[in-house]
């Protein structure tokens, strides 16, 4: 009997907060646009990483591009804690209007409609990565070299081989822009729970007990390091298939020169 009335309470408060989530998700204020912007800042902030680390002497950017993107996130994770002060200062304590409300089967936000799907965090992410072996297909060569003397005959002095390696590079960073920006598809719900966190854990809803309560940035690492992990893995693994195609090229500048040059 204990242990039943322990979970139906645990279930009581997981439905408190769903309600309280979805109620702040309906009130924000295009919170797509709000998160487009903090990652456009966390995006500046890996790119000035990125220099930084590149005057200061470590110009391998298999290892640069990781350690850029690991600042950045942490950039991320403070412009989220500012934002969240933003909305305790302004005296966001609207958190319970519409709680009574039906809760739809997707979550609306101002300005659009969406049901959303979010990382749990409790997921086993394995596997993923890329090969090393670029060589495997016999007929590769041939058909490189044909092509490439097409290219040499329109003016183009291009290393097809190079040429191939750099576009897979290219396809890893886009790859893993996609992966962070996916963050933005999936705002509304991350942005109102880490909301509600914490003004539930700050104490400005103490009347409110059947509620299950957790920290903000707990949720908001819950809810994100898979996209960051994805980010980082593909611009590391470009960086290294870089360096395959052109070994002397410390910048993505340097490769498009030794490429097309």
């Amino acid at each position: 009997m204990g242990y039943s009335r322990g979970q139906d309470r645990s279930l009581s408060e997981k439905r408190s907060r769903k309600r309280l989530i979805d109620s702040k998700a309906r009130a924000l204020f295009y919170p797509r646009v709000q998160m487009a912007l903090i990652l456009s800042l966390t995006g500046l902030t890996g790119f000035a990483t990125s220099f930084i680390l590149f005057k200061l002497g470590l110009t391998l950017p298999w290892i640069r591009y990781p350690l850029a993107i690991a600042v950045a996130y942490a950039a991320f994770l403070g412009l989220l804690y500012l934002w969240i002060s933003y909305h305790r200062n302004k005296g966001d304590l609207d958190l319970l209007s519409g709680i009574d409300a039906p809760i739809d089967a997707g979550i609306g936000t101002t300005g659009s409609g969406t049901d959303v799907d979010v990382f749990s965090g409790a997921g086993d992410f394995g596997g993923g990565g890329a090969g090393g072996a670029f060589d495997a297909a016999p007929e590769a060569p041939s058909a490189f070299s044909s092509a490439g003397e097409s290219l040499k005959d329109a003016g183009f002095d291009v290393d097809l081989e190079e040429l191939g390696l750099v576009l897979i590079g290219l396809a890893l960073l886009v790859g893993g822009l996609v992966a962070s920006l996916y963050v933005v598809y999936f705002a509304p719900v991350l942005l109102a729970e880490i909301l509600v966190d914490a003004l539930l854990v700050g104490g400005l809803y103490k009347r409110v007990s059947d509620i299950d309560r957790r920290h903000w940035l707990q949720t908001a690492i819950r809810k994100t390091w898979f996209p960051a992990l994805l980010c980082a893995t593909a611009f590391g693994i470009a960086g290294y298939v870089f360096q395959l195609a052109v070994p002397e090229a410390r910048t993505l500048g340097d490769v498009f020169r030794a490429v097309f040059s």
